[in-house]
């Protein structure tokens, strides 16, 4: 992982575990979810439904230190969907 995505991945963690909202959550929304892309042989799995986009990336950002590759938040109807990738 690079240090620039090390760092959001820290920040989202953060922003996840600590409620932290305004302008670094409202920021933070408007930048696609955290992923350093998947590889061509990797496989796609759906973790979860959470209620914000804060907690997705909270999520995807405990996948990628426990291994997986990247992960990716989809707003659906239920909510934000937590997608990774092996």
């Amino acid at each position: 992982m690079s240090g620039k995505l090390a760092r959001i991945a820290i920040l989202s963690t953060a922003v996840a575990a600590f409620g932290m909202t305004g302008a670094i959550s409202s920021s933070a929304s408007a930048a696609p979810a955290i992923s350093a892309g998947p590889s061509a042989t990797s496989a796609m799995h759906f973790i979860a439904h959470y209620s914000s986009e804060a907690q997705c990336k909270g999520g995807g950002a405990i996948y990628l230190r426990h291994g997986y590759s990247s992960y990716y938040c989809l707003r659906e109807s239920a909510g934000w969907g937590l997608y990774v990738w092996d």
